[in-house]
C-alpha cells in the first residue's frame, strides 16, 4: 500500500517505535490505560471520535482544566481525560524510545500481574490489548516485566509479547490480517471505537492493519485516499484485504 501522509505524520508515526530526536519545549502524553477515549469536545457527554490504547504517544496541544487537546500518531486531534494519561516531559519521552519495549502481540488482552508468580485476579494491575507497546524486557524464558506509563511495573506471559523493533520490520502478512479480522466477529460494534474490545467500520480497518505494523488513518473518508485506487469496474481484480 501507498501511503499519501506528511512528512511530519511519517516521523511522528516512526518516533512512537524508534529512538528519535524530538525538537525541544514538545509537550506529551501517553495513555495509561487499556483504551482511552478521544472526544470532539471538553465533557463526558461529547461525541466519541476515536480511541487511543495503552502506551500510545500524544501530542498535547492545549491543556484545560481536566481535559488535554490531543494529536494521535496518525494525526488524529480530540480531547481526552487527563485521567487516562500520564504527562510526559520530552526528556521522558526520549527515555521511552531509546528503552527496551515490547508489543502486545495477543489476541484476547494480556493481563499484567503483581508478581512473576502470583496469577490470582486480585494480583491484575492492568491489561493490554493488542499491539499495546510497554517499556519491558524479558526476565526468562516464560515472564517479562514491563513498566506502564504511569510508572507502575508487572508481569506478563511472554508468549504476548515481542520487541517493538522486531514487530515494526516484520513483512507484511495478509493471511495473519485476515486471521485478526475473522477473530473480531461478534466483537461490539461502537462508534469511534478502535481496540480489540469494540470497533467501528474503521476502526476495524485500522485494528487489523496496526496488528500487521501499517498504521493507517483513522476514519474512512481518510482511508479512502490511502493506497492504489480501485474503481468499481476493477472488481475483478479485487484481492484480500482491499478496502
Amino acid at each position: 500500500m501507498n501511503f499519501k501522509l506528511s512528512l511530519k505524520s511519517i516521523l511522528f508515526i516512526l518516533s512512537a517505535i524508534f529512538p528519535f530526536a524530538l525538537v525541544a519545549n514538545d509537550n506529551w502524553a501517553q495513555v495509561r490505560i487499556p483504551v482511552a477515549c478521544i472526544r470532539d469536545g471538553k465533557g463526558h457527554s461529547t461525541e466519541m471520535t476515536s480511541q487511543a490504547i495503552m502506551g500510545t504517544p500524544l501530542r498535547v496541544l492545549e491543556t484545560d482544566g481536566e481535559w488535554l487537546l490531543i494529536e494521535t500518531p496518525e494525526g488524529y486531534n480530540g480531547y481526552m481525560n487527563i485521567s487516562s494519561v500520564a504527562v510526559k516531559s520530552d526528556s521522558a519521552m526520549e527515555h521511552w524510545r531509546s528503552a527496551s519495549r515490547l508489543v502486545s502481540v495477543s489476541r484476547p488482552e494480556v493481563k499484567i500481574y503483581v508478581s512473576p508468580d502470583e496469577r490470582k485476579p486480585s494480583d491484575v494491575i492492568s491489561e493490554l490489548v493488542l499491539t499495546s507497546i510497554v517499556e519491558g524486557r524479558l526476565i526468562n524464558d516464560s515472564t517479562v516485566i514491563v513498566t506502564l506509563p504511569d510508572g507502575r511495573s508487572g508481569y506478563a506471559d511472554s508468549k504476548a509479547f515481542i520487541k517493538a523493533e522486531d514487530w515494526a520490520s516484520r513483512p507484511f502478512n495478509m493471511d495473519r490480517a485476515m486471521e485478526t479480522a475473522y477473530w473480531l466477529s461478534g466483537t461490539p460494534y461502537l462508534w469511534g471505537a478502535c481496540s480489540t474490545k469494540s470497533v467501528d467500520c474503521s476502526g476495524l480497518v485500522r485494528v487489523v492493519y496496526f496488528d500487521r505494523g501499517i498504521l493507517t488513518l483513522r476514519d474512512a473518508r481518510q482511508q479512502i485516499g490511502i493506497g492504489k485506487r480501485i474503481e468499481p469496474e476493477n472488481l475483478s481484480e479485487l484481492k484480500r484485504g482491499d478496502l
